[in-house]
């Protein structure tokens, strides 16, 4: 069964590039595993654990793991 992380990540570093005012840009991400396991290894993977410490530093991210069809 296929599974998804959702994320909806809002930007610091956008936010202080505003020409004018506070300016907070959020998207909605959404990614498709093959399974929850898979998941779960590549988001606990050594390969994202750079990329994963950038984020957290530039971020604020509310994800949660889904199981879908």
């Amino acid at each position: 069964m296929p599974a998804y992380l959702i994320a909806n990540v809002t930007s610091y570093a956008a936010a202080r590039r505003a020409a004018r005012g506070l300016v907070e840009p959020t998207r909605l991400v959404v990614l498709e595993f093959p399974s929850m396991e898979q998941a779960r290894r590549w988001y606990d993977s050594e390969d994202y654990r750079g990329p994963k410490a950038l984020r957290m530093k530039c971020t604020v991210t509310d994800a949660i793991f889904v199981e879908g069809a």
